[in-house]
């Protein structure tokens, strides 16, 4: 189990934010699929009328969490979008 992403996982459902926001952060969908199933095992998630939601001990766990910082790289450093075939030849 990812802490860090099962952290960002129930802060994402608890605020009612869409998952997207994980795999703009890097994450893989089966990364966040194997998060969401042991989150579901574990008794902190639920669906409930089509949607996930934080069961009551989901919600005690997430506010037990310590704060966590994101770190987000800086725009001058983020790397373009490149086509499949191209190659990224970084700049020294």
């Amino acid at each position: 189990m990812n802490e860090l992403l099962l952290k960002q996982l129930l802060k994402i459902i608890h605020n009612k934010e869409d998952i997207a926001i994980l795999v703009q952060k890097g994450y893989s969908f089966s990364q966040i699929a194997e998060e969401i199933v042991e989150g579901k095992q574990c008794g902190l998630l639920k669906i409930e009328n089509g949607a996930y939601v934080l069961t009551t001990s989901g919600i005690e766990s997430f506010k037990r969490m310590k704060p966590f910082r994101e770190i987000n790289s800086l725009d001058e450093y983020r790397i373009k979008n490149i086509a499949l075939d191209e190659i990224y030849i970084p700049k020294l």
